[in-house]
């Protein structure tokens, strides 16, 4: 029978929660959190508590945010109570952000999430005694910033992103998808060597490093690209395993703002809901700007597309 894992948390840090909740439900765990078994009609309080006194582990979540929210200390206070009696629920502290531990936790080794997340499930795999599936590099976020230059449409496009990596040999892996009609130009990076590899109109950038990235730290990456956009339109490849990532798409003082912006999500030729782009300017450009969150990485590509006249 699997191990019972109960965790609790504030909802403002789900996006975290249901991450790890993810690895540890891999690692053949039984994961307890409350948007995957509470259902419309049930006791909160009757559910929770029948959460915590069937579980093996209590993992509760510490964040500014936990210790903001009485609720989530009331689970904690039951939890240990539940571990000081005979029902034997252990008690693991998970730091996801640096904030103060509370008092009543202090004499528990603590898994530490606050720098890197691999190293964080590294440390509580060994505390849960299990094994948790390794991913050799892992996207934490995106920024990705579409600069149309000029009247002709050139465009210049930067994506910088956090990596965090698992296997100390890694040497090369692909750092963004590219769509267009021309092969990217230009192309620069913070460190190491690009190479471009072209295929059926998919232009994909692979870096080559000068030295294996170092493990269990986050790394900046950042990469810049030229380019001709013959059609007024751009597609960005989300990535598979991000935290957020933040798409602008700029135009220049020479192009001003277009007539018409519009975008939409696509897989396979379906399209899915447009995000809610945020219209700025600064500098005298125009600037649409958008957040993803991962829920949105089921629709593989963002489609962009903009006119003038």
């Amino acid at each position: 029978m699997p191990k019972r894992i109960f965790l609790c948390y504030s909802h403002k840090d789900q996006q975290f929660v249901v991450r790890l909740a993810n690895d540890l439900n891999q690692a053949g765990l039984d994961v307890w959190i409350d948007r995957w078994r509470l259902k419309p009609g049930d006791q909160l309080v009757q559910a929770i508590g029948e959460g915590i006194g069937t579980s093996d582990y209590f993992l509760p979540v510490l964040t500014p945010s936990f210790l903001a929210s009485r609720f989530a200390k009331r689970e904690l206070d039951e939890a240990l109570v539940y571990q000081l009696g005979e029902h034997g629920v252990k008690v693991v502290p998970v730091l996801a952000k640096t904030c103060e531990v509370p008092a009543l936790l202090r004499s528990i080794m603590y898994a530490d999430f606050s720098k890197s997340y691999i190293h964080g499930i590294e440390n509580l795999a060994r505390g849960l005694d299990v094994e948790i599936p390794s991913y050799p590099v892992t996207m934490l976020n995106e920024t990705a910033t579409l600069s149309i230059l000029d009247d002709k449409d050139r465009f210049r496009v930067t994506h910088s992103h956090a990596l965090e990596v698992q296997e100390p040999n890694i040497r090369e892996f692909t750092d963004l998808h590219v769509f267009s009609d021309s092969p990217p130009e230009n192309v620069r990076v913070n460190s190491g060597k690009p190479k471009v590899v072209s295929q059926t109109g998919l232009h994909r950038i692979i870096t080559s490093l000068p030295k294996p990235l170092p493990t269990r730290s986050s790394v900046k990456r950042t990469i810049s690209y030229e380019g001709v956009d013959q059609d007024n339109c751009w597609f960005y490849r989300l990535p598979s395993s991000f935290t957020w990532a933040r798409v602008r798409v700029r135009f220049s003082p020479k192009r001003g703002r277009p007539k018409i912006f519009e975008s939409h999500f696509d897989r396979d030729g379906f399209k899915g809901a447009a995000p809610q782009w945020r219209i700025s300017r600064r500098n005298e450009w125009t600037i649409y700007s958008t957040a993803l969150s991962p829920e949105m990485a089921r629709w593989r590509t963002l489609m962009i597309q903009w006119r003038y006249g």
